[in-house]
């Protein structure tokens, strides 16, 4: 039976730490409606490890599948199972201290490009990857743990 893990990907109604990949300078922001509209996407897509030097969202190796995905309060969460396979990030985690997860999207509405803070009205998930907490887009809002570990 592979392993499992479970993980907050980001909280609804906070904005991020800092700006997304792809979202220029800007942080970006999620309501409930719009989460609710779209968490159903995560299910099926996977789980990236990213790159352990430059802890950006290019991906090489796919480590897991989510499998389940809900609302809990303000957090948004996933679960799922993990790939038998070598975890770069998972090996470094004792050096880089805790993981998170941030999403990967292809497509993404914004309510006013001008803003500071980018509030997503309609966004088209594709992934997720793996990612020290502190290069996380939602830092402290986001994180990862293997089940029973």
């Amino acid at each position: 039976m592979p392993q499992r893990f479970e993980g907050v990907l980001f909280q609804i109604g906070r904005g991020s730490w800092k700006p997304l990949s792809g979202s220029r300078t800007h942080r970006v922001i999620l309501n409930r409606k719009v989460v609710e509209e779209s968490i159903s996407q995560l299910i099926g897509l996977p789980v990236w490890d990213c790159n352990p030097i430059s802890f950006s969202h290019q991906c090489s190796v796919k480590i897991g599948e989510i499998d389940k995905s809900f609302i809990d309060g303000i957090n948004v969460c996933i679960e799922g199972f993990m790939i038998d396979t070598p975890i770069p990030s998972l090996q470094a985690s004792q050096n880089l201290g805790n993981l998170g997860l941030s999403f990967d999207s292809k497509e993404a509405h914004i309510k006013d490009m001008r803003s500071y803070l980018w509030e997503i009205e309609k966004i088209t998930f594709v992934g997720v990857t793996l990612v020290p907490q502190n290069k996380a887009a939602f830092r402290t809002d986001t994180s990862f743990h293997i089940i029973g570990e």
